[in-house]
C-alpha cells in the first residue's frame, strides 16, 4: 500500500494545455494492491476496505493484466441515470450483493515489480488504460486535455461533484496534499465532526440536527449544525453509531456560546453531547463570520476517517496554485520514463469529442454541448499562465543586463524582461509633462523603467488582486479611461481572473482581470499607458471579503493642504487611542489614505465601512468647519470628505506606487505617520524619478500592511 496523495481545493477553472481534468467522483477514496491472483483494497487512512465493498475487486485477473500493480481510485454508487451518488454508496456499504457499484480508476503507482510514483502522471494513466480489462465494475478514469472551463462547464450539466486538474508532468508523491492537483468543486462540501445532537420534533423527534465542528489548532471548534438531508433510515443509522459515544459535556474547546440556543432549533441543555469520534460529510452554502457553517445539508458518514485530519476547507487562488506547481514539478524527461507493458497501448482519451460534447467513459450519457460551447469560446482567448514566483516570495525586478538593453532599443522593439518578451512601441514619446520649465517631459521609456525597478516593492501589494485599469495612451494630460478586461491581443503569459459573478453577484459582467504577478507585467503595463493602477480591496480565491479598512480622506476644492494634514493628524490620534495600526499614505493627488489590515474572512464590506464610519463621525465631529458628509461634490460647499464608502466590493483604491496622471508622475507614496509633521511633506511629494531611491533609504513602509491582520475593536 501507498499513502494516496490529495489534492487542494482551488478557487476557478481554468484553461491550460500543461494540465489534464477529470471528473470529481463522488464516492470513498479506494487503493486496490494486486499480487498475483489477490487483491487487498485500502482506505484513504489504509484501513481494510473490503468492509465496506466485499469482493468488489476480487478475482483481479478479471480486470487488470499485470501480476503486481497498485491501483488509485474511487468507488461510486451508481444512480438510475448512471451518475455518482454518495447517499446512495451509504446505503450500500457492507453489501455483497450490490450491482450499482464502480470502481473509477485514475492512476498507477505500482506496476510488477517496478515503482511508477516518478513517472510523469500522463504517462502513468497511459501505463493504466493499457492493463486494465474490460469489467462492468472497474473503469478507466478518462480526461480531457487543456480545456477545463469548458469541462467544467460539462461536469456541471452532469450534476457531478465537480472536476480535478492534474499538471501532466506531476510524479506522485504520497501522504501530500499537493498543488499539481486541484478540486474545484461544483457544490462546496466540507467534512465535519460530530460532537453531539439535538432532538426534533414529529418524525424527526429523535434526531433533530448534529452539532459540529472542525480542528484548528489542535482542537475541536465548534461550527455549528447540520440539521437537513435526514431520512429516517439515515436517523437511525445515526443513533446506532452515535448513542455508544455519549459524553457528559461538549468536545469542543471552547464550549459553544450559551446565547447559540434557537440557530438550531433547540436548547443547549437538551443537546446530547458526544465524544468526537464520527466523520460526516455534509454540503454547505458557506462560513459565517464566527466559523459556523450555513446552509449545510448532510451526506454521509465518512467511516475510518481520522477526526483530528479534519479541518477547514480553505480554496486557493487558481492562478497561485498553477503557478506555483509548473515551477515545483521538473521538466518532462525526453525519453519515456517507463516503457508500456503492451506494444499497442490505447491512446488516452479524446479531449472534446468531434461532435462537441464530452464523453466521459463510465459516466452517464454525454452531457450536451450548450454550455461548453460558451466556456469553449472563452478557452481560444490568451490563457491564464504564468512562471514568475508566488506573490509570497521575493519578487525580481529587471537586472541591470535588462534594463540597459531597455535604454538601447530604439523607438520600438522587442525587449525581454523577466523571463517574457514584450513589444514595445512608442518609446521616447512623452506621458507626463515635468514639474518645471527646466524639467524635462517624462516618456513611456521611462515610466517602463519606473515599473521595472520598482517591482520588488510593489508586486507583493498586487499579488492575488484582480486590477482595474486606467489607461492615458495620449498622456497624462489627455483624457483617460478605464479597462478591466483585458484585450485578446494581450501577451498569453500574462495571470488572468476571470470575473463571472462571484458570490452570487449577477450585477457583474464577465470580465478576464489582469493579476500582476511579475514584473514583465508591470512593464506591459507602462507600455500599455495603463500607469494609474487600482487593485481590488478583496483577495483571491474571495474577492468579495476585505482585506483592509480603509480611510480616505478626500479633499474639498478650497481644502487646504495644511487642513489635510489636520485631519491626518486627527485619525492618527484616534486610532492610538483604539490601539489600531493603521498604515498612512499620500494618493499622489491631494488627499491621503489609511489602510488598516484585518483578519481575512472575519469581516464583510458591511462592518468595514460601518466601522470606519463611526471613527470618521468622531473625528469629523472635532473639526465640522472643514468636513461635509454630503455625496455630491457640489453640495459639499468646496469642504473635504471623510469616504468610508470606498469600504465597498464595488469599489477600488489606487495602488501604493502607483502613478498618478499629472505633471511630474507623482506616485501614491506610503509614508509614516511621523511624517504628517514634516514641514516638506506634499500629497504629490515624491515622483517615478525619486521613489526608488527613498525606497532604498527607508524601504517599503507598506509592507506589514499585507501580513498585520488585526481584529477592529468596539468603538
Amino acid at each position: 500500500s501507498i499513502e494516496p496523495m490529495l489534492a487542494t481545493l482551488a478557487s476557478a477553472p481554468f484553461d491550460d494545455e500543461d494540465w489534464l481534468f477529470e471528473i470529481k467522483w463522488d464516492g470513498f477514496r479506494v487503493q486496490a494492491a494486486v499480487d498475483g491472483g489477490k487483491v487487498r483494497i485500502w482506505t484513504r487512512n489504509l484501513n481494510d476496505a473490503a468492509t465496506y465493498f466485499p469482493r468488489l475487486l476480487s478475482p483481479p485477473s478479471k480486470w487488470i493484466e499485470a501480476e503486481q500493480a497498485i491501483v488509485d481510485g474511487e468507488v461510486v454508487a451508481l444512480d438510475e441515470a448512471g451518475r455518482p451518488d454518495f447517499s446512495l454508496l451509504q446505503t450500500r456499504l457492507g453489501d455483497k450483493t450490490a450491482t450499482d457499484l464502480a470502481y473509477q480508476a485514475f492512476d498507477l503507482l505500482y506496476l510488477d515489480g517496478r515503482s511508477l510514483l516518478d513517472v510523469p502522471l500522463e504517462d502513468r494513466k497511459r501505463l493504466l488504460r493499457g492493463v486494465l480489462k474490460d469489467h462492468p465494475r472497474v473503469r478507466f478514469a478518462s480526461h480531457v486535455e487543456r480545456e477545463g472551463k469548458a469541462f467544467f462547464e460539462a461536469a456541471k450539466s452532469m450534476g457531478v461533484e465537480g472536476m480535478v486538474a492534474k499538471l501532466r508532468r506531476s510524479r506522485y508523491e504520497p501522504g501530500k496534499r499537493t498543488g499539481a492537483w486541484l478540486k474545484i468543486k461544483i457544490r462546496p462540501e466540507q467534512e465535519l465532526v460530530v460532537g453531539g445532537w439535538t432532538a426534533g420534533s414529529g418524525n424527526a423527534r429523535d434526531l433533530g440536527a448534529l452539532v459540529v465542528g472542525v480542528y484548528a489548532d489542535g482542537k475541536l471548534r465548534f461550527s455549528g449544525k447540520v440539521g437537513s438531508g435526514f431520512t429516517g433510515a439515515i436517523r437511525a443509522d445515526l443513533l446506532k453509531r452515535l448513542k455508544p459515544l455519549v459524553s457528559d459535556g461538549p468536545p469542543f474547546d471552547p464550549p459553544p456560546p450559551k446565547d447559540y440556543r434557537g440557530r438550531w432549533g433547540g436548547d443547549l441543555n437538551g443537546v446530547t453531547w458526544v465524544r468526537p469520534e464520527l466523520v460526516i460529510r455534509a454540503e454547505i452554502g458557506g462560513w459565517t463570520r464566527d466559523g459556523h457553517v450555513r446552509q449545510t445539508a448532510f451526506k454521509g458518514v465518512e467511516p475510518g476517517r481520522d477526526p483530528q485530519a479534519v479541518v477547514r476547507e480553505t480554496a486557493v487562488a487558481t492562478t497561485t496554485a498553477v503557478r506555483a506547481a509548473e515551477r515545483a514539478e521538473p521538466a518532462p524527461p525526453t525519453e519515456p520514463a517507463a516503457p508500456a507493458p503492451k506494444p499497442a497501448a490505447p491512446a488516452p482519451a479524446p479531449a472534446p469529442a468531434p461532435d462537441d460534447s464530452f464523453e466521459i467513459e463510465g459516466s452517464p450519457p454525454r452531457a450536451t454541448a450548450r454550455a461548453k460551447a460558451t466556456a469553449r469560446a472563452r478557452a481560444t482567448a490568451p490563457r491564464a499562465k504564468a512562471t514568475a514566483p508566488p506573490p509570497t516570495t521575493t519578487q525580481p525586478g529587471a537586472t541591470d543586463a535588462e534594463l540597459a538593453a531597455l535604454e538601447a532599443l530604439g523607438k520600438e522593439g522587442t525587449w525581454r524582461v523577466g523571463g517574457h518578451e514584450l513589444k514595445l512601441t512608442n518609446l521616447d514619446k512623452p506621458l507626463f509633462d515635468g514639474r518645471g520649465p527646466n524639467d524635462p517631459p517624462i516618456t513611456k521609456r521611462e515610466l517602463i523603467r519606473y515599473f521595472a525597478r520598482i517591482a520588488p516593492t510593489m508586486l507583493p501589494h498586487l499579488a492575488d488582486r484582480p486590477l482595474n485599469l486606467q489607461r492615458f495612451p495620449n498622456g497624462a494630460g489627455a483624457p483617460g479611461f478605464w479597462q478591466k478586461n483585458l484585450p485578446e491581443t494581450a501577451p498569453r503569459w500574462l495571470t488572468r481572473w476571470h470575473e463571472t459573478g462571484v458570490d452570487g453577484r449577477t450585477d457583474r459582467g464577465a470580465n478576464d482581470h489582469l493579476v500582476a504577478d511579475n514584473v514583465a507585467a508591470l512593464c506591459w503595463l507602462g507600455n500599455q499607458a495603463s500607469f494609474e493602477i487600482h487593485a481590488w480591496t478583496g483577495k483571491l480565491p474571495e474577492p468579495w471579503q476585505p482585506t483592509f479598512a480603509y480611510i480616505d480622506i478626500d479633499p474639498g476644492e478650497k481644502t487646504t493642504w495644511e487642513e489635510t494634514l489636520v485631519l491626518a493628524r486627527l485619525y492618527r490620534t484616534a486610532l492610538g487611542h483604539l490601539g489600531v495600526r493603521g498604515y498612512p499614505k499620500t494618493t499622489g493627488k491631494r488627499g491621503i489614505q489609511v489602510w488598516i489590515p484585518i483578519e481575512h474572512g472575519r469581516y464583510d464590506f458591511a462592518d468595514t465601512s460601518a466601522w470606519v464610519e463611526t471613527v470618521s463621525k468622531a473625528v469629523g465631529s472635532t473639526v465640522p468647519e472643514l468636513i461635509s458628509w454630503e455625496w455630491s461634490k457640489g453640495a459639499r460647499k468646496g469642504r473635504a470628505r471623510l469616504d468610508y464608502t470606498q469600504n465597498a466590493s464595488i469599489k477600488t483604491l489606487v495602488a501604493p506606487y502607483s502613478v498618478r496622471p499629472a505633471a511630474g508622475a507623482p506616485v501614491s507614496a506610503p509614508i509614516t505617520w511621523d511624517e504628517l509633521d514634516d514641514p516638506d511633506l506634499r500629497p504629490d511629494r515624491w515622483t517615478v524619478r525619486d521613489i526608488v531611491e527613498r525606497v532604498a533609504q527607508v524601504g517599503d513602509l507598506f509592507a506589514a500592511a499585507q501580513t498585520d491582520a488585526q481584529v477592529l475593536p468596539e468603538v
